[in-house]
């Protein structure tokens, strides 16, 4: 068995503005590395705060808030969480259940970070299924109660965007407002540059690690890719990645690579990059034309095609020889 960590989703050039210094630091949280590119005006613990949010909303930390909510039928959580977890059943049921935190149970059963990964047995997936769908989930007031023990939820394909978006609000209320942050395949644009320019954001290449496909401007806003390159492992000559498809319980299968989203919201950027992902091409397309939610995505195939919705059209740059614009 061939164990392969990928855990960087996209490369970031950043150029700096004339008259700002900026300081690129580089942290490690989240289960990958985080870059932030900000002006040097003083002291601020950005790690710190990165970490404060990670210890509550992370299923693997004793008592954070979703720990607190797998090891309790009921449970009351923060206004905070109580938002998260609302514009998460939202997607699920806008998306059919493409995106669905409840996949806890079964997300459990593959651990992408081991030296030596198993496939799960499928009569453990079938009855982990068991504990799957965000139907099982309510909430009344900030008290979230689960109609049955097993249910488990895990906020992998929302949270980084998630906190993204409140380092962005920390930042602003430090007096930052220029810069941009790199959390392992999410990207906040704190602010354009003093001179009004954007930051240019590259995308890898999903089949060429080392390189890139194009790139993007960005003056605001956020970027989520998702991809079948990150935690991933080969058995048998097939590739076993961490996008499990809920409904089945075993990682997606179908013709994209990877799936860029951008959104003025981090937390659902991050969730709708997950459910395209798992949708596939023909569906992720006709979801964006239904307008359910205000995003434009790239979508990248495994045969060598890039895909862009409309408003993205004129502002994605591709640089890549091996890639052919749809």
């Amino acid at each position: 068995m061939k164990r392969i960590l990928c855990v960087l989703l996209l490369t970031a050039v950043m150029i700096s503005s004339c008259g700002t210094e900026y300081k690129s630091d580089t942290y490690f949280a989240l289960d990958t590395f985080i870059t932030a590119n900000l002006p040097d005006i003083g002291d601020v613990d950005l790690y710190g705060y990165i970490r404060s949010l990670e210890d509550t909303i992370s299923k693997t930390v004793s008592k954070s808030q979703i720990s607190e909510i797998n090891n309790n039928i009921s449970y009351t959580v923060t206004d905070d969480i109580k938002e998260l977890i609302m514009l998460s059943n939202d997607v699920y049921q806008k998306t059919n259940g493409a995106f669905d935190i409840t996949c806890g149970a079964v997300s459990d059963l593959w651990d992408f970070k081991s030296e030596d990964p198993r496939i799960p047995e499928r009569s453990e997936i079938e009855k982990a299924l068991e504990n799957v769908g965000s139907s099982g989930i309510s909430l009344n007031g900030n008290t979230l109660t689960k109609s049955k023990e097993g249910i488990m939820l895990d906020l992998g394909g929302i949270g980084k965007g998630y906190i993204a978006e409140k380092c962005v609000e920390y930042l602003h209320e430090k007096g930052i407002n220029s810069g941009y942050l790199n959390l392992g395949g999410n990207i906040a644009v704190v602010g354009e540059k003093d001179n009004g320019d954007g930051w240019g954001v590259a995308l890898r290449d999903p089949l060429r690690l080392n390189d890139t496909v194009g790139r993007i401007i960005m003056k605001s806003g956020y970027l989520s890719v998702s991809g079948d390159y990150e935690r991933c492992f080969e058995y048998n000559g097939q590739k076993y990645h961490h996008i499990l498809d809920p409904k089945t319980g075993y990682p997606v299968n179908n013709e994209l690579s990877s799936v860029a989203v951008l959104s003025s919201n981090g937390a659902l950027a991050d969730a709708l990059s997950t459910a395209l992902f798992v949708m596939g091409l023909d569906d992720a397309l006709s979801f964006y034309q239904e307008k359910k939610y205000t995003f434009e995505a790239i979508f990248i195939t495994k045969s060598g095609y890039i895909y862009t919705t409309e408003g993205i059209n004129n502002s994605f740059e591709l640089t890549s020889k091996n890639y052919i614009m749809k």
